[in-house]
């Protein structure tokens, strides 16, 4: 087949590629370059299917570019190319190249996540855990990263919380101290770290 004429879509910032035998395709100046493609080349049937693909290749790697500015787990990348609409094929094809090439790395990811929750955030650790898993973090790369945790970091966030929580409520309250570990467990705190820490002024 014989390219019959090329045509630039200023809107869309793309090419309309017309042939003499195929319905018209629309690539990227990405692709068109890459394959050298230009009026009156006769190009092969069969190697029609690999440039598509690698043009849509090329739009998802587009698609996540902005997405991507600030850090995401694999999942997420995914996610954000099914949602725009490209099929599972492409977006794996694309998420390959990002991870081969350290632009999605969830191992890296889930250690940043831990440290951030650990020293800004202040979560326990199975809050950490929880929204690791949220993010689609493998359950693997969760604990190798929780296994990195600042454990003096931790254990202080939970004394901070445990005195802040028990010292607000009156000395009255035959529920002071369950309620204590109900809010301790909902910031992430293991039952045995908080009887331990409460065990400390409680008593």
């Amino acid at each position: 087949m014989i390219i019959e004429k090329i045509v630039f879509n200023k809107k869309q910032q793309s090419y309309t590629v017309y042939f003499d035998s195929l319905s018209p395709v629309e690539l990227t100046e990405d692709t068109l370059v890459r394959y050298n493609l230009y009026k009156s080349m006769e190009l092969d049937a069969e190697s029609l299917p690999e440039i598509l693909r690698d043009n849509e290749k090329y739009l998802a790697l587009k698609a996540l570019r902005r997405f991507l500015l600030n850090r995401k787990t694999i999942k997420e990348a995914r996610d954000h190319l099914q949602h725009k609409g490209f099929s599972l094929e492409v977006a794996e094809d694309a998420l390959s190249y990002l991870i081969d090439n350290g632009y999605l790395n969830d191992a890296a990811y889930a250690r940043d996540f831990v440290y951030d929750k650990v020293h800004i955030n202040h979560y326990g650790p199975n809050k950490i855990r929880m929204a690791l898993r949220q993010k689609g973090i493998p359950q693997s790369i969760a604990d190798q990263a929780l296994a990195s945790l600042d454990s003096d970091a931790s254990n202080e966030n939970l004394r901070k919380f445990a005195a802040r929580k028990y010292n607000a409520l009156k000395p009255s309250d035959p529920n002071r101290y369950g309620k204590t570990v109900n809010y301790l467990l909902y910031k992430g705190f293991s039952y045995e770290a908080i009887k331990k820490v409460l065990g400390e002024f409680c008593e």
